[in-house]
């Protein structure tokens, strides 16, 4: 190609014409932060400044020069003041660090979510579980130590468990068949959908990250971080909560806990993104500090429903033993107790105690329906809660919040009632667990914080600035109020 002022060729590459110096690669930068956007561009999409140096007023939204807006005062509205119409406009900001500084911090901020993404990948083939039993000063541990666990070892132990059945010359029905090869399959579907999800996101986010490091640009990171480290947390603890129990007796103790590469993401992520939050403040205080209350409410929101997602994989129903209740209990998850009423039916024969299990199971499996539902819903609050600290404030956001979060009460109301349908069904015996109350403390203060995001941040005229996400990344555009 060639200069179009002077007309020397040009490598395809070139920024600069060598003979006249003029600018050819159709950037220029910032007047107001210092980094490079389009030349024609009207807004700067990282910091929302007016590339002609003019102001916006914001009465009527007129582009004007000078010390007030000739649209207003030509209507005998009051002039604006210079400083407040740039002030209240998003326009002449100025950034507080060198532009080869915001640079740098950009770049760190991309290096340290490729990091995090990075570490969901790999933690995707390892997901494990530890299990733990303590006999005094025994101590035994064990669990599967990776992802292909549930693919394959675990049908062939299956097949292995009902053989063995059949060699022993034990009756058993096909409802523990249903409950045995029902629970592999959810485990298998939970482990496969972690590695996929993970696996996808890596090769996107991948070749974004390559590419902007090539081109020399910004790409937003976090949207390759946020949506797998959400479904990845999610699946795990369904996953866990499908051989969830507890168990407490005379001394010695058992239970289910997450392996270390599970635990290693989640807290890998979490470090990855407070550290680019950090930057983000740091390249743009002023920005940041505009929209502290969206950061505080919607940070609220989305450790809310993470601490629900926590919750519920806990015992829904506890068994004690009515003599001696704080010695000795047994805790339960809903898939557990479904799983484990309906294996229970085939393994019995017609009787009553056959017969009190049957009546048993229909509120077992409601339990585990809307178990599963609170999962989703809360998986889906929290991507939405996270979507809107990286995004920016939006009433279609915080109404998606509100009905995410009436959902997620109605379904953790209907979720506690179903476990104390099944305390009462055997009086004396079981007890209900952490994980209905919990949901339904937690859902509800989760839907209080969606509703705090339109009371408090949705104010009637006022204009949201272009925003930066938190994870560092540009937003989207310049006109994003």
């Amino acid at each position: 190609m060639n200069c179009p002022a002077c007309g020397a060729p040009l490598a395809e590459d070139a920024r600069f014409c060598p003979r006249c110096g003029v600018r050819v690669d159709g950037k220029m930068p910032c007047p107001g932060c210092g980094r490079e956007i389009d030349a024609d561009a009207v807004f700067c999409t990282y910091c929302g400044a007016r590339t002609d140096g003019k102001k916006v007023c914001p009465r009527c939204g007129q582009a004007y020069e000078g010390a007030a807006c000739p649209a207003c005062a030509a209507a005998g509205e009051p002039p604006q003041g210079a400083a407040t119409s740039a002030r209240k406009g998003g326009a002449d900001r100025r950034a507080l660090f060198p532009a080869g500084a915001v640079q740098v911090m950009a770049v760190v901020r991309q290096a340290v979510l490729y990091v995090a993404l990075c570490a969901l990948f790999i933690c995707a083939f390892f997901v494990s579980f530890t299990f733990t039993a303590e006999a005094g000063a025994s101590r035994v541990q064990g669990g599967p130590s990776d992802t292909f666990y549930f693919f394959t070892d675990l049908f062939t132990e299956v097949k292995a468990a009902l053989t063995a059945l059949d060699v022993s010359g034990a009756d058993y029905y096909e409802e523990l068949e249903i409950a045995l090869y029902v629970a592999a399959g959810l485990s298998a579907a939970a482990a496969a959908a972690v590695l996929c999800v993970c696996c996808g996101f890596f090769v996107a986010g991948t070749v974004a990250f390559v590419s902007a490091m090539k081109k020399g640009r910004e790409v937003r990171m976090s949207k390759y971080v946020i949506a797998p480290a959400v479904v990845s947390l999610a699946l795990v603890l369904f996953l866990k909560s499908l051989y969830t129990f507890e168990i407490s007796t005379d001394g010695a103790r058992a239970g289910l806990s997450l392996g270390a590469a599970p635990v290693a993401a989640i807290a890998i992520v979490a470090s990855a993104l407070g550290v680019a939050a950090v930057l983000h403040v740091l390249a743009d205080p002023r920005a940041a500090a505009a929209s502290a209350l969206r950061y505080a409410v919607y940070g609220a929101g989305a450790a809310l429903a993470c601490v629900l997602l926590c919750v519920l994989p806990s015992a829904l129903v506890r068994e004690s033993d009515p003599y001696r209740p704080l010695e000795s209990s047994v805790g339960v998850a809903a898939p557990l107790l479904f799983f484990g009423v309906l294996a229970a039916i085939g393994s019995l024969p017609s009787g009553n105690a056959c017969d009190a299990l049957l009546e048993f199971l229909p509120d077992t499996a409601v339990a585990f329906g809307l178990y599963t539902l609170l999962m989703v819903l809360a998986a889906a609050a929290l991507y939405v809660f996270a979507a809107g600290i990286v995004r920016g404030h939006s009433l279609v956001r915080a109404a998606g919040a509100c009905v995410l979060g009436c959902l997620a009460a109605a379904a953790s109301l209907a979720y506690l009632v179903f476990g104390v349908r099944i305390c009462d069904a055997v009086s004396g015996v079981y007890s209900l667990g952490s994980s209905a109350v919990g949901a339904l403390v937690l859902s509800l203060l989760t839907l209080a914080a969606a509703v705090g995001c339109i009371c408090a941040l949705r104010k009637k005229g006022q204009a949201v600035p272009p925003q930066e996400p938190a994870s560092g990344e540009p937003s989207g555009g310049g006109e994003n109020r």
